[in-house]
């Protein structure tokens, strides 16, 4: 039997595909890539470009491919990535999918395998207005009231992402749609996708994910 070693997790916004890259990461051993993190991260130093980077996050709005790509194509050139990685934000619309192939192609690598974390949009909703990190730790988690603390380690020091409200996430879900749902047939003409149902239990979902990386 073999294991996936390049994987790409896509879904809707609040799917849980950081969640589960994070678990893979510490099962398999190879990086978990948050595109978001990343943008994030940039965003925090408060340069020109992750000003710019800021606007657009806070606002639920998607990073142009300019920007984006040479991210993605830094972190898998580097030596961390030599052994396989899981992709988690990328691609999120159909030039930046092929792009990627193109990019693997130029390594002589290839996507082992696309997993789709499916959940609808009322469920989406709730667990992203819960949703949490603990800034000590970095484990996610459903926060269930407004003075809680890390279930993993109890710190109090919890973060909460600016564009987890209501009126951005309607409009990511609206762009989700319109945008990075092409990408779903785009990987299963190239038998590469597999769709699991994310409403699950953690522990669940996992175990599917585990099964479909396994082939």
């Amino acid at each position: 039997m073999t294991t996936a070693r390049n994987i790409v997790l896509i879904g809707p916004p609040g799917a849980g595909k950081g969640t589960h890259a994070q678990l893979l990461e510490k099962e398999l051993g190879i990086p978990h890539l948050s595109t978001g993190e990343m943008l994030r991260e940039a965003a925090a130093q408060g340069t020109e470009l992750g000003l710019k980077i800021k606007t657009l996050i806070d606002g639920g709005n998607f990073v142009p491919d300019e920007v984006m790509v040479p991210f993605v194509v830094d972190k898998i050139d580097s030596p961390e990535c030599k052994n396989g990685f899981i992709l988690d934000g990328f691609p999120r619309n159909l030039p930046q999918a092929q792009l990627l192939d193109k990019m693997m192609l130029e390594r002589e690598l290839k996507i082992d395998i696309v997993v789709k974390l499916q959940v609808p949009d009322t469920y989406i909703t709730e667990r992203i207005l819960k949703r949490a990190k603990c800034g000590k730790c970095g484990h996610m988690f459903q926060i269930e009231k407004s003075e809680d603390v890390c279930p993993k380690c109890s710190s109090s020091d919890i973060i909460r992402r600016a564009d987890d409200n209501l009126e951005a996430i309607k409009h990511r879900l609206k762009i989700y749609r319109t945008v990075t749902a092409p990408i779903t047939p785009y990987y299963e003409d190239k038998g590469l996708l597999v769709c699991v149902d994310a409403t699950r239990s953690i522990e669940q979902v996992a175990a599917f994910v585990r099964q479909a990386i396994e082939y």
